[in-house]
């Protein structure tokens, strides 16, 4: 099987035609070189891209649906998680949360034990919008911590006396800024 730019743009170019993206398609086909090339008169069924796209994602659950052991995990369990939007599917990070959230539950259900030690309850599911939120209020909350730290010293260096010379003093305003230091 051999995968080529010229396929997939003339796949693209048969979604836009489809989905009655006139001008798109056009555009697309001629900046492409796919609507006068040979692949224009290529027969394709209506809705291949989306059928190959749907498959793909298939494929990628399929993938993460395995146990650690390299074998299909329980329906049971399997069902417990969220499936997978087409953009999460290309995403790693997210697929590999998603493996390991399913490992867990898989433990959790062998292992009744280590339901106490699990840093989840099995009825969370955990989607990439809610894994983003979390990271970003975390984030929030460490700026923030900054940002208390970091006013009382702004503070306590206002209210510290300036030991150097000001240029904007008058020699009169030096000298009684020297006898208050002597003080």
């Amino acid at each position: 099987m051999s995968l080529e730019t010229d396929h997939i743009n003339y796949l693209i170019y048969c979604y836009l035609v489809e989905s009655g993206f006139d001008h798109s398609s056009y555009t697309f086909g001629e900046e492409s070189g796919v609507a006068n090339s040979s692949y224009a008169q290529t027969s394709i069924p209506p809705g291949s891209l989306i059928a190959h796209l749907q498959r793909a994602l298939y494929f990628v659950q399929a993938e993460l649906n395995l146990t650690k052991e390299g074998m299909p995990a329980s329906q049971e369990d399997i069902e417990r998680l969220e499936p997978l939007s087409l953009l999460e599917s290309v995403q790693p990070d997210v697929c590999e949360q998603r493996r390991k959230r399913l490992w867990q539950l898989m433990e959790e259900k062998n292992n009744p034990k280590s339901k106490s030690t699990a840093t989840t309850s099995p009825s969370t599911t955990s989607t990439a919008a809610e894994s983003e939120k979390m990271d970003e209020n975390e984030d929030d909350k460490v700026e923030e911590e900054e940002e208390r730290s970091a006013k009382p010293k702004q503070e306590e260096e206002q209210q510290q006396p300036n030991n150097s010379t000001d240029t904007n003093n008058t020699p009169q305003q030096h000298q009684e800024h020297q006898q208050q230091q002597q003080q």
